[in-house]
């Protein structure tokens, strides 16, 4: 046999016993992944369900059932389902130091009872496709999952009622700490013989940093940047129409230094009401509120919420007195938060307002015993502004705001308008200047 020969015959079984160790490597490390992500899964739905899961592992694929039980304390969801057990099926395909997996809602009650009211009996009313890469030297995993779940249409035989629910489709990826999402929802609405609500146009998108690598052990966001958007809810009733547009979410999380800070940012393109003869219009509504927060005190508050288990009252007497604990190491470190901006506008006339708030470090547990302490440690710079021209638009009694006036809840300005004042400090509070009982 040529030397030629033997060496491809030999690089030939060096590259396959390569990739078949690559292989066996993936389904090792996918049937380990399965076991963390069940035991992590257990932990997070302790006292609301149990999970079971049955695998079948193969060389180059692997099968689980993984039933979700619910507990006794969700009756009532499990009445909505028309079950108990919720089971899945998950095939997995190994492949050179990666997996493809396809979980799927497997046969049972509540898989019949999805597809009696699904819109396309040829798909999964729910499915999830993944794709996972292992690195055997950095011990990292790449993921990259698609989300899919089908458009439902559910009746109500005695009411005549109709309620449509959206296919919705979400990508995720995740490498590293690093991960991204999107996702869209088609419309959907309620259609019944006292109104009609519709929502169209939602969708997503999300990105941001896990605080570890091990996303079964990740906590919560280290950094996030996510907007939702709502083209439009419009709900007919016999009493009025009430209509939203363009509305849109914005949440925004860094770190700087040891603190986590937060700005949250709600805004609406427009709002209609119309109730019997009268219509109110505004247009470009916003509310933006920032929060600033110890990070590591703040990461020991989500993890004691992690572990309350309702379902052990004895252990949960215990962990309510760690929450506590956790809690005040949130509040000795300081709080801080600001309204940055409150405002609606009706045409070109503008009401606003904004607050910043500092709450000085205290103890949850004291304050506990004295709820009116709290008062003690918190400090309050409030204004708020809205113009005559927009109270007399909306057909308001003019004589209950100079009431108000009369009585030092509201200033007139010399323009006209009216704004007010709120200012506490370390237990003293004023409205407009003027000292005001607590």
């Amino acid at each position: 046999m040529k030397k030629s020969m033997v060496a491809g015959v030999i690089g030939v079984l060096a590259a396959s016993g390569i990739y078949l160790g690559g292989v066996y490597f993936s389904g090792q490390q996918a049937s380990q992944y399965m076991e963390t992500a069940m035991e992590k899964a257990q932990t997070a739905v302790q006292g609301q369900g149990f999970i079971h899961n049955e695998p079948q592992l193969g060389f180059f694929s692997s099968h689980y059932r993984i039933t979700y039980t619910l507990a006794s304390t969700s009756d009532e969801f499990a009445e909505l389902l028309g079950t108990r057990e919720v089971p899945f099926d998950v095939l997995v395909k190994h492949r050179f130091l990666g997996a493809d997996s396809v979980v799927t809602l497997a046969e049972g009650e509540l898989a019949s009872k999805l597809k009696s009211v699904q819109a396309n009996h040829a798909v999964a009313p729910i499915s999830i496709e993944s794709s996972q890469r292992f690195s055997p030297f950095s011990q990292q995993m790449s993921v990259d999952a698609v989300i899919n779940t089908d458009k439902f249409v559910v009746k109500d035989d005695d009411s005549g009622d109709e309620a449509t629910i959206g296919a919705v489709t979400l990508d995720y990826s995740q490498d590293g700490r690093d991960f991204t999402l999107d996702f869209v929802m088609q419309d959907s609405g309620i259609v019944g013989e006292d109104g009609q609500l519709a929502v169209q146009g939602i969708s997503g998108t999300e990105s941001g940093v896990l605080d570890h690598e091990d996303p079964f052990q990740a906590l919560m966001a280290e950094s996030l940047e996510a907007l939702f958007n709502v083209k439009s809810i419009d709900l007919k009733t016999q009493e009025g129409d009430f209509a939203v547009n363009d509305l849109t979410l914005l949440v925004s999380q860094q770190p700087e230094s040891d603190r986590m800070l937060t700005r949250v940012v709600y805004s609406a393109g427009s709002i209609d009401a119309t109730k019997e003869e009268q219509t109110f219009s505004f247009n470009d509504a916003n509310f933006g509120i920032s929060f600033n927060l110890d990070t590591s005190a703040t990461r020991g508050l989500v993890e004691q919420l992690n572990q309350l288990n309702p379902e052990d009252q004895e252990a949960m007497m215990q962990q309510m007195d760690a929450l506590v604990g956790a809690a005040d190491q949130l509040t000795l470190k300081g709080i801080q938060a600001q309204v940055e901006d409150l405002s609606v506008h009706q045409g070109e006339l503008k009401a606003e307002a904004n607050a910043a708030l500092e709450l000085a470090p205290f103890k949850v547990s004291d304050v506990m015993m004295m709820p009116t302490a709290a008062i003690q440690y918190l400090t309050l710079d409030a204004t708020a502004q809205f113009p005559a021209a927009m109270v007399n638009q909306l057909d308001y009694n003019p004589k209950h705001i100079e009431r108000m006036v009369d009585m030092g809840f509201l200033q007139k300005t010399p323009e006209g308008d009216y704004r007010a004042e709120l200012k506490i400090n370390k237990g003293e509070a004023t409205l407009n200047g003027q000292p005001m009982p607590m």
